[in-house]
This record gives C-alpha cells, sequence and structure tokens, in this order.
C-alpha cells in the first residue's frame, strides 16, 4: 500500500506507544523514507520478525514502498525453527528483535529494538512481480509454507474492510492480536488508510495498563478471536467503563453462540455493534462478515461476502452448487485472493494462476437469503462404521452445549480433549450419538488436558493433540 495515500491526513495522530509517543502522519511518512538509508535493493529478501511497535510498523511500510519483500515472522517463533527458514529461504537481510549467531551473517546496525543483520555473500533473489509481502498461513511458522500476497491483494482487502467496518478518521483501535497474523496486519493497514489513530501496545486483557489505555483513548473498535472474547466477558468487561466502543469485531473461528447472544444483548442497549468475520490468510485476512442487523437472525452464519468479493459453494466434481441447504466446499474470488503458495525459495518466481479464485477448503452451504454458514473443514473428517463424521461439527455441536473442548480422528476412532472434570463422559457419548444420529460409543475415547494447543492468534493446533493418542 503506497504511504503516499497518507499524505492527506499528515496532521493526525497516527500512532500512540505505551511511553505516550505521539507519532502525526507526517512524521510517520518521514520516517518510513529515512529507513532507505539501509541501502536494501530492489526485490531483496528480507526476514521482519513482528512486534507490535512503531518501527515494525515503519519497517514494513518501507519494504512495501520499496519494493522490497518481507517476510513476517512472529517474535516467539521457535529459534530452531528460524534457522531452518533462513536455511530454505537465505533472506539477505535479517530484522530480528534478539541477537543472533547465525554463520554467513553479520550485525551491521541496531534500530530501536530490531538488531540487523546482512548476509555476507547476498543472493539475487529471482522474485516475481506479483509477489509483495509472505506471511504463515496460521500465524506461526512452524513450516516453510507461505501465502505470497500483492499490493493489489492488500489494497483490495484494506478497501472492502474500511466499507463495511465503516471506519473512518476519529475511530482509535489498539493492537490486540500479533502484527505476524494477517488479521492483526489488517487493523493496521484499515485504521491508517482511514486517517485513524492507533494504539501500540504489548499489554494483555489481565494487564491494569492495558485498561488504562483504554479508557485514557477513548477506544472505539476493537478486535479480537473467539478466545478473546471469552477472556473479555471472564473479566467483566461489560461491567467496565467501554462506551466509547463502537464496534467489537471477532475472527479466526466460529464463536460460541451463548456468548455471541450476550455481546449482541449488550451492543443493541448501548449503540454498539459486533460483526462476526470469516476470512484466510489466502485470501489477505477477509472474505465475509456478517452485518450486525443480521446477527439475532442468522446467529452462526459467516455473513455475506466482502464488498467486491463472491462466494459460492461447489459439489464434489467443482460444480456449483444452486440449491439452498446443500453442504459443499466454500469457493470464493475477489483481487484479495494470493498470488500463490510458496514452500522454498525456489518457488518466489511463480505467478498468479488462480484467476483470483481460492477454494477455502471449509464445507458450508448458503440459506435461502444467500447467508453463508460454515459445517467443517474438508479434511477434518473421521470415517466409523462407514459414516463419515466431522470433527469440526462435533466439536461445535459441543460447544453450544458449552463443553470446551478439540476434537481429533485417528484409526476410526474419535478422540475428545476436554480440560474439565464438570462433565460426564457417558452424557457428552449420548449427546454425539443423539446428534449425528449413529451409535459410536466404542469408538469415542475421552482425553483429559490442562490446556488446549493454540497459536498466538487463538487458533487450534491439532497437530499437538497427536502427541497424546
Amino acid at each position: 500500500m503506497n504511504y503516499k495515500i497518507l499524505n492527506k491526513f499528515k496532521k493526525n495522530i497516527a500512532f500512540i506507544s505505551e511511553k505516550n509517543e505521539k507519532k502525526t502522519y507526517a512524521n510517520f511518512i518521514n520516517d518510513i523514507k529515512n529507513i532507505d538509508k539501509i541501502k536494501i535493493k530492489k526485490k531483496s529478501l528480507v526476514f521482519l520478525y513482528s512486534s507490535q511497535t512503531y518501527i515494525f510498523c515503519c519497517l514494513f511500510y518501507n519494504f512495501l514502498n520499496s519494493n522490497i519483500v518481507p517476510i513476517i515472522l512472529n517474535e516467539k517463533v521457535d529459534h530452531n525453527k528460524s534457522l531452518l527458514l533462513v536455511k530454505e529461504y537465505q533472506p539477505n537481510y535479517i530484522f530480528s528483535l534478539i541477537e543472533l549467531n547465525i554463520k554467513l551473517y553479520k550485525l551491521i546496525a541496531k534500530q530501536d529494538n530490531y538488531y540487523i543483520y546482512k548476509k555476507i555473500n547476498q543472493i539475487n533473489h529471482r522474485i516475481s512481480k506479483d509477489i509483495s509481502l509472505l506471511m504463515s498461513t496460521s500465524g506461526s511458522t512452524g513450516s516453510s509454507k507461505l501465502v505470497a500476497l500483492s499490493l493489489e491483494n492488500i489494497l483490495s482487502n484494506t478497501k472492502s474492510i474500511c466499507k463495511y467496518l465503516n471506519i473512518s478518521s476519529k475511530d482509535i483501535s489498539l493492537t490486540t492480536l500479533p502484527l505476524s497474523y494477517s488479521y492483526g496486519l489488517s487493523i493496521i493497514n484499515t485504521h491508517l488508510f482511514m486517517g485513524g489513530k492507533i494504539i501500540l501496545t504489548n499489554k494483555s486483557f489481565f494487564e491494569k495498563e492495558f485498561w488504562e489505555f483504554f479508557k485514557d483513548y477513548k477506544i472505539s473498535y476493537i478486535y479480537g478471536v473467539p478466545f478473546s472474547y471469552e477472556v473479555l466477558f471472564k473479566l467483566g468487561i461489560f461491567k467496565k467503563n467501554i462506551k466509547s466502543i463502537k464496534f467489537f469485531a471477532v475472527a479466526g473461528g466460529a464463536m460460541e453462540q451463548n456468548l455471541l447472544q450476550k455481546y449482541f444483548s449488550y451492543c443493541s442497549k448501548n449503540r454498539a455493534k459486533f460483526i462476526c468475520m470469516y476470512g484466510q490468510t489466502e485470501a489477505t485476512t477477509r472474505i465475509s462478515y456478517l452485518p450486525f442487523d443480521k446477527l439475532k437472525k442468522k446467529i452462526g452464519s459467516i455473513g455475506i461476502p466482502i464488498p467486491g468479493g463472491n462466494l459460492n459453494i461447489l459439489d464434489q466434481n467443482e460444480n456449483k452448487i444452486t440449491k439452498s441447504f446443500t453442504e459443499g466446499e466454500i469457493f470464493y474470488k475477489g483481487r484479495n485472493v494470493m498470488v500463490c503458495y510458496i514452500e522454498c525459495r525456489k518457488d518466489l518466481i511463480k505467478k498468479r494462476s488462480n484467476d483470483y479464485c481460492l477454494k477455502t477448503g471449509d464445507l458450508g452451504y448458503f440459506d435461502n437469503d444467500n447467508y453463508f454458514y460454515i459445517t467443517g473443514r474438508k479434511k477434518r473428517i473421521v470415517k466409523i462404521y462407514g459414516h463419515r463424521i466431522s470433527l469440526d461439527q462435533i466439536q461445535s455441536f459441543l460447544l453450544s452445549k458449552n463443553i470446551t473442548n478439540a476434537c481429533i480422528g485417528s484409526n476410526n476412532f474419535l478422540y475428545i480433549f476436554i480440560n474439565s472434570n464438570k462433565f460426564e463422559n457417558e452424557k457428552i457419548i449420548k449427546l454425539i450419538n443423539s446428534f449425528i444420529n449413529v451409535n459410536i460409543t466404542k469408538f469415542i475415547k475421552f482425553i483429559k488436558i490442562k490446556s488446549l494447543p493454540t497459536t498466538n492468534s487463538g487458533k487450534m493446533e491439532y497437530h499437538k493433540l497427536y502427541e497424546y493418542i
């Protein structure tokens, strides 16, 4: 996204740090330009570790505008995984938050909280002109598989989000999500695009300082994943002084419907809105949203496509389904769809071949009003007694009964992970058998777990659960 777009907001405050340091848009534009002194060649590949700081935002925007391609890594990524990624992609520069000792790289500078390392023997990376940004599909870096995004993708999605969330230059948000997560990064892009104000903080909901920022800066937009809103509810958010909030927004998974009803009720009484959103990094972040005035009637729906996007359901032969309430794979088309996947350095030359189309891997249907619903993941299926059983449907059903759980399948068994002793296994089995109308009692196994493993963005890490079986 071209930072020149921000020129019209020069006098506005763009960022406020935890130390109450204020940066106007004019300051931001000037500081973006000053990073050019490092003199990184165009189409260089760089590693940029995320941090919820002003300097990260300056670096990110400088790279986008200088035709430098960053791979954004989570600041908490395992060091050994980082080394494997360095070996695979061989970036010319690494912007790290900690001191590193990596062969063939030397420390050339330190800027604010970043250590800048340069590859001793620079590589002339062959990178497609379509590719401007590389991100992990999950907000972590457990795999070398990355999503390649273009400037067109970023700008298209930014404009769509601003439109349906009705963001203005008067709005104020704060960093509640990691900026290595496409959802977290989109919050920065959208509020800057409209000339809004962003409070940069690493403080969590559990810290007193977070709520002081909330009160002092009169936050109007708050973003989170379903787990965020569970925590906020347990912390008694409705009893706090949050009258400044205009919009709550959730993405990153399905939210428990009883809790969603509570937020709807609160918003209805306090002239606020709660927006449920659906997206994937492969679509630069957002695919659909549920308008607040439809939330009560369409609860559980992912809503309608974002402005400029198009949603359909495909059958097993990849033909468009025209009959409502018929399950198939959710298919999206829009200018925000990624260029391609990148799995190794040689892939960087790849060009777009998907015609801006994305098979999401999610199963779902649309109702008579063309509102879309997710029923599960295409690959999250276990076969028992010849029946294909959706793990996501079982998991969501139990969540609707206030049973926090995670489900995986292996060797024709359904494994249910629960972190509470208050539920009786026999009752849960009866609920499941009744729900799917098949008796699979002998094929259900329960495993007690202290806490369910999730990524920094709140998504379930199902692969870690297989270690317990």
